[in-house]
């Protein structure tokens, strides 16, 4: 048997890979080296496709229809009804198979400055499949849809720059199929367990690659060669992070002012949580705190350190105490102050305005009870292993504590 074209290329690849590319090299890289790292090989290597340069996009590549018949040909794929795929060149061949299986195509707007549209292949005619698959041709085929107009999403398929062996998925650097995501998960239309599969060339998937809390993973990573599915380390984002979301992102994306404008209405109403609050930072022997998972609004569902309200006529420091003894049943003392904080957002519907005081204490009596409503579970965790997002501005005030147990400074009322 002849080889064929692609067979040269992977062996282009690998006699690459072998004498000049240390892929472990990418552990010491930041995102953007290995975006260009990426781009570089690919268009050294051979297997990068029209659009060029591909520095700066999603990379087309050799044999992307090839791994697009292998996506096909997957389980989550079959059972689908609806599948969401990112609009760039690379997966072209993905859009055009949803619309040749009957299935309908949610194809998010370039810069999702338009937010999605939804192509429904019974009313496109099949010779028109192709043209409908490019982000012209979705324009003129599909239609623009309401947040209310949107259909529960059964499959994700995203493009990448590079992914690495353990389901971290780098973009271009625009953030816009992380926002996608949030969007999805906050209308409710995907949820924790909904599948995310890319389709990339076998060059582009590295050892490892830092990962952000609005990072989501890839469940299967799809080439011309393989099917590599992944074992999921890591949770994924619960929505928007909109306090990560800055000013300008606001007024480039319009749909995340009107995501932000749906949610609160279809919350009756606007509702904002505001006022003075106070946290815990609560010190166990061998490095370890305690954290709680809330069970109210707002961040229900997410682990946070203990804490709350100050009442009417209650000092920070009576409140802290108070809080700790209602959320986990220990009494504490007060060993220091952390910092002042200022949390604001938007979350589960809701708009808060938080001014806490962060404190560290010690437990000196009681024992450890969960409530019956607020919190869900009480964990103690090593500081390693504390988890990556957490309520709030939570992340924070723990980061500062630990820069003051390395700098062995006692924090003081």
């Amino acid at each position: 048997m002849f080889p064929t074209k692609l067979d040269k290329l992977i062996f282009i690849f690998i006699s690459f890979e072998l004498s000049k590319l240390n892929l472990g090299a990418f552990l010491l890289l930041d995102k953007k080296a290995i975006r260009e790292e990426v781009w570089r090989l690919m268009e050294e290597s051979g297997v990068s496709r029209f659009p060029k340069p591909v520095a700066g996009r999603i990379p087309n590549f050799e044999g992307s229809e090839i791994a697009a018949r292998r996506l096909v040909g997957q389980p989550e794929f079959q059972s689908a009804r609806v599948v969401k795929v990112n609009p760039d060149s690379p997966q072209t061949h993905v859009r055009r198979s949803v619309l040749l299986s009957g299935k309908l195509l949610i194809m998010p707007t370039p810069r999702l400055r338009k937010g999605f549209i939804l192509l429904d292949p019974r009313k496109i005619s099949k010779r028109f499949f192709a043209e409908a698959s490019t982000i012209r041709g979705a324009f003129n085929y599909g239609r623009l849809c309401s947040f209310r107009e949107l259909p529960m999403v059964d499959l994700i398929v995203a493009g990448s720059v590079a992914v690495s062996r353990d389901g971290v998925r780098i973009g271009k650097g625009g953030g816009y199929s992380e926002i996608e995501y949030g969007v999805l998960r906050d209308l409710n239309l995907i949820d924790e367990d909904t599948p995310i599969f890319t389709t990339v060339h076998d060059v582009q998937i590295i050892d490892k690659a830092p990962k952000e809390e609005h990072d989501f993973i890839v469940d299967a990573i799809i080439t011309p060669t393989r099917v590599a599915r992944i074992e999921r380390k890591y949770s994924q984002p619960k929505g928007i992070i909109w306090e990560k979301i800055t000013k300008h992102q606001m007024k480039d994306i319009p749909t995340l002012k009107e995501l932000k404008t749906f949610l609160i209405k279809e919350n009756k109403g606007v509702r904002k949580f505001e006022g003075r609050t106070v946290t815990a930072i609560i010190e166990f022997p061998d490095d370890r705190i305690l954290l709680v998972k809330r069970g109210t609004i707002v961040f229900k569902g997410f682990w946070a350190l203990p804490g709350g309200r100050v009442k009417v006529g209650e000092t920070i420091e009576q409140a802290v105490v108070r809080e700790v003894k209602e959320e986990t049943g220990l009494n504490v003392e007060i060993v220091g102050k952390i910092g002042e904080y200022h949390e604001s957002g938007f979350q589960d519907g809701i708009t808060y305005d938080y001014y806490p005081a962060c404190f560290l204490v010690k437990p000196i009596g009681g024992k450890i009870e969960r409530p019956e409503m607020e919190i869900e579970k009480i964990r103690l965790f090593e500081i390693k292993d504390v988890p990556e997002r957490l309520a709030f501005a939570h992340s924070r005030m723990i980061s500062d504590y630990m820069r003051s147990k390395r700098r062995e400074i006692s924090p003081k009322v």
